[in-house]
């Protein structure tokens, strides 16, 4: 059926009121229309400890307030909120009866009386994470590096006898590395530095004065665009600042790394806080070409370098360009011509890691001598899965963090996203229902055919940096069930010390489609299942799976992720088969049910919707008015959103199962004439009228008459 011609023309350029519009608004008053969730204050500020009133509008039915950190005193639409005793951020949610949610930010301040000759200052470190451990040659001295100082402990007893932290002689409280000397000292690496401890209290501090120590630079890109064309945005700049965070751990301070980002805020560290990273542009705006060769006249400035330049780029690019914003791209000419002139004035070595679309071919032409450039595909695509925030940059960084080397790192990036990918084999296009084979080979060029250079490089040496004994493991086996049977999903997972945050579980369906956005990313979302923690097997996290609905073998993958952001999979994906269900068609689909064509103001009118390879997709329900322009979308059952304004379904979706959208009784007073109601599959996160223009629609319609 043709769409009508007014439909999403209207929708782009203007609000067009006609006579049908009050009438239909009685019909939108008759079904419970819910607007956004407000709050009151907008913004508040509550010194520590203190309490404030805080109220919501516009909720429907029954009101649930969480916080993060402080307390809620009361129920309903007004509570009272009481401060905790850290100065910071901290985040309050609402969720109403009709499953809208909202969240509210508070600072959280000093007292105003507040000031530094005032204060009684005490220092918080965290020693409950040891990150490194060390024993004196005599075997006397237990020396134990943690999160928050070094312990000097009796090996014998384990008695503590000093500890050192950053007021006394320790250039930092993260201890990232230990090795004793035959003088019964012993060498810390920290996060401000390095240092050297004789045993007899003795103390020497390194830095680039008295030690020749390496002098470093890093450049990260995050590309592509903050608007909302750029469904990737929020996976590269989480890439992005997880790069900004293994370079930090590995010893680099902030004046080495230069952060491009259209955002200035970035939150590396998991505070929830800006940590006042990004570089440039400044004021924030859309990257240019002129910032990337800026960084690099930044670069050029440090004049000779101990280590090669590290470039790090991550979002979207094409056969012979780098995409940096909506509007802006930069030629890899440009980019190679600044390079060569960087390499020329510095004879510095430079490191490219490129995470993006095409990126081998990019790595043809930018490979020169003294240059290493690492693709994270060939000539295809580039995947990234949007729920985790995980790519090729992202598992290179994690294996950089481990203490591999550039080659080592290499392969466990390649190894990491083909565990993400599995055998995606299978997938298919909407639109050409077309089979095509599912890969991403990631490829290197460093001079050699081995990766001899690579192999020697280390990201500021070869230490582990931080506690990197998280693992998880599967306890369920492949197997065999029927369709919708409860199926266990278990699994251990283990970490040396720290806090394990949460595991879950990846399941990769018989058959999906091949979702792409309208830059051309492939949307990489899969079902997922969260786990909980076993209430009688320790280390164990399980839940109950059964929603399998299709024929076929599905592929489950259990991660875990740690307090300090770093995740583990299992090894090899569980199996199961499952039979005596439905075979899944050959392409995603949406259908729109009705009784009849024809309703009477006055009787019951009902509409229900089945989606079939929905994953990748929002799903949007709409119902167009006989005006041909006015529409409007529903969020829940009976839930309209604002006219003209296309809001996504936001209750539960499940593949196959039919779900009631409009349940009611049609209004005397509503307007006679054709009505058509539209199912619509649209890309996850992306606009949906600019996902129509590019064709990347799947959607069903049904018209029906009111008399």
């Amino acid at each position: 059926m043709n769409i009508p011609k007014h439909f999403f023309q209207f929708s782009f350029y203007h609000c067009h009121h006609s006579p049908l519009l009050g009438l239909f608004l009685l019909l939108l008053s008759a079904i419970s229309q819910a607007s956004d969730l407000t709050f009151t204050p907008t913004t508040p500020i509550v010194e520590q400890g203190k309490s404030i009133t805080l109220s919501v509008s516009n909720t429907s039915g029954e009101v649930t307030w969480t916080v993060a950190k402080g307390q809620i005193q009361g129920t309903a639409t007004q509570v009272t909120y009481v401060a905790p005793v850290q100065v910071g951020l901290d985040v309050v949610t609402v969720m109403d009866g009709g499953g809208n949610v909202a969240t509210l930010k508070i600072v959280i301040t000093p007292p105003n009386d507040f000031s530094p000759e005032k204060a009684q200052w005490e220092i918080f470190t965290n020693r409950n994470v040891v990150t490194a451990l060390a024993l004196s040659e005599d075997g006397k001295t237990l020396w134990v590096g943690t999160g928050g100082g070094l312990e000097q402990r009796d090996a014998q007893t384990g008695e503590i006898q000093q500890i050192f932290i950053n007021t006394n002689n320790l250039p930092g409280n993260y201890i990232f590395s230990l090795l004793g000397d035959d003088q019964g000292g012993v060498w810390i690496g920290t996060n401000g530095g390095l240092a050297h401890h004789s045993g007899q209290d003795k103390w020497t501090v390194y830095n680039t004065e008295n030690s020749g120590a390496n002098k470093r630079a890093a450049i990260l890109i995050a590309g592509g665009g903050a608007d909302s064309s750029n469904t990737l945005w929020d996976t590269t700049e989480a890439i992005t600042s997880y790069l900004y965070k293994v370079f930090n751990k590995r010893g680099f301070d902030n004046d080495e790394i230069y952060y491009l980002s259209p955002k200035s805020w970035a939150d590396f560290n998991g505070d929830g806080l800006d940590d006042s990273i990004v570089d440039a542009p400044n004021p924030e705006r859309p990257l240019t070409p002129e910032d990337v060769r800026l960084a690099l006249e930044w670069a050029k400035g440090l004049g000779k370098l101990d280590q090669p330049l590290y470039l790090f780029f991550v979002d979207h690019g094409g056969t012979e360009k780098f995409q940096l914003s909506k509007l802006e791209y930069m030629e890899v000419t440009a980019l190679k011509t600044w390079l060569d002139d960087y390499q020329t004035v510095t004879g510095n070595q430079v490191m490219m890691v490129i995470d993006a679309c095409h990126s081998g071919q990019l790595l043809e032409q930018l490979k020169a001598p003294n240059r290493a450039i690492i693709s994270s595909t060939s000539d295809g695509l580039a995947y990234f899965d949007r729920t985790d925030k995980r790519g090729f940059n992202r598992f290179f960084a994690a294996g950089l963090l481990k203490g591999m080397n550039f080659w080592e790192a290499f392969g466990y990036a390649g190894s990491e996203q083909t565990k993400l990918l599995g055998d995606m084999s299978k997938l298919i296009t909407a639109s050409t229902g077309s089979s095509i084979e599912i890969g991403q080979v990631p490829r290197f060029d460093d001079g050699s055919d081995e990766g001899q250079w690579l192999k020697q490089i280390y990201l500021n040496g070869s230490f582990a940096a931080g506690d990197l004994t998280l693992a998880v493991e599967s306890l369920t086996s492949s197997t065999t069930v029927a369709a919708g049977t409860p199926l266990p999903l278990k699994a251990k997972a283990v970490l040396a010390a720290g806090l394990i945050e949460r595991v879950w579980a990846v399941i990769r369906p018989p058959k999906m489609n091949l979702v792409m956005d309208s830059n051309g990313t492939p949307i990489l979302v899969l079902p997922r299942l969260v786990l909980g923690i076993s209430k009688s097997e320790k280390d164990v996290w399980e839940t109950t799976w059964q929603e399998a609905i299709y024929n076929g073998d599905y592929q489950v993958t259990f991660y875990a992720e740690d307090n300090q952001g770093n995740i583990a999979s299992s090894d090899l994906p569980v199996v199961i088969t499952v039979m005596d269900g439905i075979d899944p068609p050959t392409t995603a689909q949406v259908q729109i049910h009705l009784e009849k064509d024809r309703y009477q103001r006055g009787e019951m009118f009902k509409a229900t919707l089945t989606e079939e390879l929905g994953w990748g997709y929002d799903l949007y329900t709409a119902v167009l008015l006989p005006d041909g322009q006015t529409f409007v979308t529903l969020k829940t059952l009976n839930e309209f959103a604002p006219l003209n304004e296309p809001k996504p379904w936001r209750a539960r979706r499940v593949q196959t199962q039919p779900v009631t959208w409009i349940d009611m009784t049609l209004p005397d007073t509503l307007p006679t004439g054709q009505y058509c109601l539209f199912g619509i599959l649209s890309p996850e996160g992306g606009d949906v009228f600019e996902t129509l223009s590019q064709g990347l629609w799947v959607m069903d319609t049904q018209c029906f008459d009111i008399f």
